[in-house]
């Protein structure tokens, strides 16, 4: 990475385009004011890291112009262009970063935030931050598309946290179902009784399953089990017909 240079900031990116940025759409006009002086203009050409997969993350970046690879494994998986974000997940959740962002062309610019900057920013912020990832997680979920934005708040506020042990059954085949998980962290294993050794699927961070005990009380169709440490999302049926009706 590039030390940054400090700059004018405003005549790079207008104070309108960081308050129409949907992470910091919460933050107040004061402490909006605050951050855009504080960040620093750094640039990149073809080929350059900006971030690299697996460090502790140290910025928070908001693209201004120019085209930006995004690799997890060495595999591409998306490219993003101007007024895209990206490294507030590893200082939000303190992760390590989960890919590399490669610049894809000689113009990339980009407004940089140090964490400690960031941290007065959003720091306060981070219940808020992480109540709309929810939200984007529930619209995931077939069943509840159909559900307004107001709803879903009411449902997310409802959810509760449990965290599981590695080898520790989250759901097991045949039981009554009346909760629905969302995986906030770690990874799941699907099996069924008559091949209890068999992983049908392995299932990662965002994934849910159990959806179909909000509707209804039918047997579990499989057997979850944590693979290592996980922790999940849980909302139940009694809490959703409560807040949604039938």
């Amino acid at each position: 990475q590039r030390d940054g240079q400090r700059e004018p900031v405003l005549d790079h990116l207008k104070y309108n385009t960081l308050r129409d940025i949907e992470l910091l759409a919460d933050v107040t006009t004061d402490q909006l004011s605050e951050v855009v002086d504080s960040f620093i203009v750094e640039r990149f050409t073809t080929g350059e890291a900006i971030i690299q997969q697996g460090r502790a993350g140290a910025k928070f970046y908001i693209l201004l112009t120019g085209i930006v690879r995004v690799l997890v494994d060495g595999a591409e998986v998306s490219k993003l262009g101007a007024y895209s974000y990206f490294g507030e997940r590893s200082l939000l959740n303190d992760e390590l970063t989960a890919a590399d962002i490669i610049a894809d062309s000689d113009d990339v610019v980009v407004l940089a935030l140090e964490r400690a900057s960031f941290d007065i920013m959003l720091g306060p912020l981070k219940d808020l931050i992480q109540n709309q990832k929810t939200l984007r997680l529930l619209k995931t979920v077939p069943i509840l598309q159909t559900l307004s934005n107001r709803e879903l708040e009411l449902l997310s506020k409802v959810m509760e946290t449990r965290g599981y042990e590695d080898g520790e059954p989250i759901l097991r085949q045949g039981q009554a179902g009346h909760t629905f998980f969302l995986i906030k962290s770690g990874q799941v294993s699907v099996t069924k009784n008559d091949n209890p050794d068999k992983e049908l699927l392995r299932l990662n961070k965002s994934s849910f399953f159990g959806e179909r005990a909000l509707l209804e009380e039918e047997p579990r169709a499989a057997n979850i089990t944590a693979v290592g440490r996980v922790e999940c999302f849980t909302l139940k049926r009694e809490d959703f017909k409560k807040h949604l009706g039938d």
